[in-house]
């Protein structure tokens, strides 16, 4: 699920960081059309009357920079007008705001040019441009900005605001979407993951919203109608086959076995190799209809309790003499007493198939350990030897139908031991696992335990 995770949680952050690009856009041109541009023209605005006063200056001399100082403020418009004009040798001319810089520096200016009237404060701001002239006189001349500066100021704070709400409900409907998301592409996976576990019953769950999930769902689940007619014929075919062969195969070995009787190996060796062949095909058809009735659900569970050390110890006690002849040992390690519910007879065939193959494929003299634990809900039962190296190639195809690996060439048998063993298990809802290391190959049948009821007490 890593992969779906990653997948919504990209489409999520993409959506966020959309989300907030677009909410940068929007504020971005607000602000250029309702501050940027107007505070320019202000700037434009400013620089034109600098350059006047400054002829006037030039020309008509201080008296008249003064008065034309005066007209100007006295001006109504949309913005109140400010100046300062500081003499030569410093003294102070005019002036219509409370303070500036006592020395000359950025050449625009942000001037506090508050006015108290009558005990009230009229808040104004005053942008002003400072002009310095040969003679060392001084001239601020700036127009009030206070709506300009408010706006500035609201926008820096509400952007401050409104990029950590947008991030917030980014996040939270980003979260929303991949969990969305995320929900419905679990459910495709877990049905695909029950599908490949060998349920090809299971089916995508519909919600009827006929949106692109539901139609994506919709045809997953005819194509895994028609995979599993496909399966269900081929199945219907094998087993009419073996049906259909088990009755002459039957009578072929009865056959032979008259013959055998009739003639002695040493007489005839053909007939005791005919009746091999036919042995081994009789055991191949029994193999194959075993597998395909449990498979099917035709074989019913009996699901009686069973105890796993006791079981081991029927294993042990079956295949004691065998093993023995060989010059080997079959030990029970570590063996849980405690009860759960199974059918003891597949279970018991499972086992009895993973010691075959140990004595077949193990070591000549074998070294065979049983055991049995309870973990993590399941009972798991463990077959170990000691053999050749076994490649992870080999150990995945095991339980392949008619596989057999490149050093069973010479052995006894068919290839479908390990298929009915994991037929059994998955009867059981539980699953084979087959692992090499350190020339110790191990078979584990985990099946799901199923709790024995406790027996009810009676107060004495």
């Amino acid at each position: 699920m890593s992969y779906v995770r990653s997948f919504s949680l990209r489409l999520a952050l993409t959506y966020v960081g959309l989300f907030l690009l677009s909410i940068g856009l929007l504020v971005g041109s607000f602000y250029y059309f309702s501050v940027y541009r107007p505070h320019e023209d202000l700037k434009r605005q400013i620089r034109r009357e600098a350059l006047q006063l400054e002829q006037i200056y030039a020309v008509d001399g201080e008296a008249a920079l003064i008065a034309a100082l005066a007209s100007r403020a006295a001006e109504r418009g949309d913005r109140a007008a400010f100046h300062v004009f500081i003499g030569p040798d410093g003294e102070l001319k005019a002036a219509n705001i409370p303070t500036w810089p006592s020395e000359r520096g950025e050449q625009w200016l942000d001037l506090d040019a508050d006015i108290y009237t009558e005990g009230a404060e009229f808040d104004q701001h005053a942008f002003a441009l400072d002009v310095g002239f040969d003679n060392g006189a001084r001239l601020m001349v700036g127009r009030d900005a206070e709506d300009l500066e408010e706006l500035r100021e609201l926008l820096a704070n509400g952007m401050v605001w409104l990029v950590g709400s947008s991030l917030v409900l980014g996040l939270l409907g980003g979260g929303l979407l991949s969990r969305a998301i995320g929900a419905r592409l679990e459910k495709i996976s877990q049905a695909a993951i029950q599908v490949m576990e060998g349920d090809l019953a299971e089916r995508v769950p519909v919600d009827d919203s006929n949106d692109d999930f539901d139609r994506v769902s919709q045809t997953l689940n005819q194509m895994l109608d028609r995979i599993e007619e496909l399966f269900a014929s081929v199945r219907r075919v094998s087993d009419n086959v073996a049906h259909e062969l088990r009755t002459p195969l039957a009578r072929l070995l009865a056959d032979v076995e008259t013959l055998e009787a009739q003639y002695p190996d040493e007489a005839n060796p053909e007939i005791a190799r005919i009746g091999a062949e036919v042995r081994r095909l009789q055991r191949i058809f029994d193999s194959l209809l075993r597998i395909s009735r449990i498979e099917a659900g035709r074989h019913a569970l009996a699901l009686d309790p069973i105890t796993p050390s006791a079981l081991l110890e029927d294993l042990k006690e079956l295949y004691d003499p065998t093993v023995e002849e060989l010059g080997g040992r079959i030990e029970i390690g570590n063996a849980t007493s405690d009860p759960f519910r199974g059918d003891r007879d597949l279970l018991f065939q499972a086992l009895c198939n993973l010691v075959d193959n140990a004595i077949k494929y193990g070591d000549p003299e074998p070294d065979i350990g049983l055991s049995a634990c309870h973990k993590n809900g399941s009972a798991c039962f463990s077959v170990t030897n000691r053999g050749a190296e076994i490649s992870e190639q080999v150990l995945a195809r095991a339980s392949e139908r008619f596989f057999r690996g490149e050093n069973a060439g010479d052995k006894p048998g068919e290839g479908l031991g390990l298929p009915v063993v994991e037929a059994i298990a998955r009867a059981h809802d539980g699953n084979l696992q087959l692992h090499h290391v350190n020339n110790l190959t191990e078979a584990m049948v985990c099946v799901p335990w199923r709790a024995v009821p406790a027996e009810p007490s009676y107060p004495g």
